[in-house]
């Protein structure tokens, strides 16, 4: 058994066939089952890289709002220091300029003085009414 110094001993070690056995089982499992597993590290990978893509897009678009408000106070800045160097002594009104009043429609066709209604008269009298209803113009010119 063992001594009671502390000291220890080991067995002969046996044959070793159980831990053959137990590599062969383990590289058999790993076989099955590494489809799955590099199938799930590629799933996981891709989830991994949309998550960047949109964290670093989400970014980018918060530091082109920055700057854009940077921008549009600096300029409005310089606006009303620009004014205050004239002369003014207020900040620049807001006032806006009143626009020209628009001239009035006119009408795209305008309504005929006379509205008719023919019921039951043939295409022959119409065009005779009508042409006593228009005002003498010219003559139409006759080719021969």
């Amino acid at each position: 058994m063992g001594h009671p110094d502390g000291a220890h001993t080991h067995g002969s070690g046996g044959s070793g066939l159980g831990a053959a056995l137990l590599v062969i089982l383990g590289a058999a499992l790993f076989i099955n089952a590494a489809p799955v597993v590099l199938g799930a590290a590629a799933e996981l990978l891709h989830v991994f890289l949309i998550l960047a893509g949109v964290v670093v897009d989400t970014g980018a678009a918060g530091v082109v709002g920055l700057l854009t408000l940077r921008w549009r106070r600096t300029r409005l800045t310089a606006a009303r220091a620009g004014h205050a160097l004239q002369g003014a002594v207020h900040p620049l009104p807001a006032v806006a300029r009143a626009a020209q009043p628009l001239p009035e429609p006119r009408p795209v066709i305008e309504r005929p003085a006379v509205h008719l209604h023919f019921h039951g008269v043939s295409a022959e009298d119409v065009a005779a009414i009508i042409r006593q209803q228009q005002p003498a113009a010219q003559p139409a010119i006759e080719e021969d």
